[in-house]
């Protein structure tokens, strides 16, 4: 897999995962830290990791992989 394939799907994966905790973590309160703050933050660094992902993806030359 090539490297912007890799951040391409390691960043689809953080922001779902962000949404997922914004969605149904919300109602749930922990000592430590906000669980949709939480997942705000994971979907910002995933969309970020996404972008990344594409750039490398769109930059790669056509005969690599």
């Amino acid at each position: 897999m090539s490297r912007g394939r890799k951040y391409l799907a390691e960043g689809v994966g953080a922001f779902v995962l962000g949404l997922g905790l914004l969605v149904f973590g919300g109602d749930i309160e922990t000592p430590v830290l906000s669980l949709s703050k939480t997942g705000i933050a994971l979907m910002v660094a995933g969309g970020i990791e996404a972008l990344a992902g594409l750039y490398h993806t769109a930059r790669q030359s056509p005969g690599r992989s």
